[in-house]
């Protein structure tokens, strides 16, 4: 019983490293993106043109991250651990 202690325990610390990241990484990726949006706000003219503007906002548009990140396996691995 004390070794399926140890493994249950070191499962279970594993899923909660994992879900760590899985929080951590995108919440560091949207300061990083607002850190560098307000920086190159600084960066440019107070006074653009519309057309600037509306150029800049397709643009970062166009940057960001797609919704798919090409996981295929990504919906089965939640079920996976919900099950667990």
């Amino acid at each position: 019983m004390v070794e399926l202690k140890y493994q249950v325990i070191f499962i279970y610390s594993i899923y909660v490293f994992l879900n760590f990241f899985e929080i951590a990484i995108p919440t560091i990726k949207k300061f990083s993106a607002f850190f560098t949006k307000s920086y190159l706000k600084k960066l440019n003219d107070i006074n653009c043109k519309d057309e600037e503007i509306l150029v800049q906002k397709v643009e970062s548009e166009f940057m960001r991250q797609s919704y798919d990140d090409g996981e295929v396996n990504g919906t089965i691995e939640e079920y996976s651990e919900l099950m667990v």
